[in-house]
């Protein structure tokens, strides 16, 4: 008895002459000739290690051994079926889980895209994480997600990023501060200011200290 070696192709002919319990009825459905369906079910039977059916005069009965492989196969061809309508509705993004982690900057834009996402494919179950760019990186390590959405790309970075927003990033000052009256600012003359930035890690405050640094300027950065 080696049941490994069973096809589906044999679980679909015997499934279908366990349905009609006449072999030229199965041979038609399945479009082949009774001969050859009878060499599929004898090999089927060897496999099983027992006869699958009797005949007594033109008729077919089952045996115990038959019943229990006709049920064994119509399982597997269901199951074989559900899988196929389940992976064809991952290619069709009807339903699924999209795993996504996005800066803390993102949050005030990315929700909007989630919800309209969701509209549209309301099979999609998110899964939405906010962190600095620090934890992104360590997450993006370790493979936790399927999106990302950061302000930098790292260097080496092992995916495919595509840009779709543009990220400005801006002073904000008082009022009544001296360069908000200035219609052009230098570099130099900013990096004499304190600033507040965010915390270390943040990609925000990379981008920063790394605009001072390629310009040679020390910045007062709190």
């Amino acid at each position: 008895m080696s049941l490994r070696h069973v096809t589906l192709h044999q679980l679909r002919i015997f499934t279908v002459l366990a349905r009609h319990l006449n072999m030229t009825r199965a041979a038609r459905e399945l479009h082949q000739t009774p001969a050859a369906l009878s060499i599929q079910i004898k090999q089927l039977a060897e496999y099983a290690g027992a006869p699958l059916y009797e005949q007594v005069g033109k008729k077919l009965f089952l045996t115990a051994s038959g019943e229990a492989v006709e049920r064994a196969g119509r399982d597997i061809l269901r199951r074989l079926e559900s899988l196929t309508q389940e992976l064809d509705a991952h290619r069709n993004v009807e339903r699924g889980l999209l795993r996504l982690a996005i800066i803390t900057t993102a949050e005030y834009f990315a929700p909007r895209l989630v919800g309209a996402f969701c509209q549209e494919y309301p099979g999609i179950e998110v899964r939405l994480e906010i962190v600095n760019r620090d934890s992104i990186l360590e997450r993006l390590k370790q493979n936790l997600d399927d999106l990302y959405i950061m302000g930098q790309v790292p260097e080496g970075f092992p995916g495919t990023a595509y840009p779709f927003l543009d990220n400005p990033i801006v002073l904000i000052a008082p009022a009544d501060h001296p360069l908000t009256r200035a219609s052009a600012i230098a570099p130099e003359r900013i990096g004499e200011e304190s600033f507040i930035l965010r915390e270390e890690g943040s990609g925000t405050r990379m981008t920063a200290e790394n605009f001072f640094r390629e310009r040679g300027i020390h910045c007062g950065c709190a």
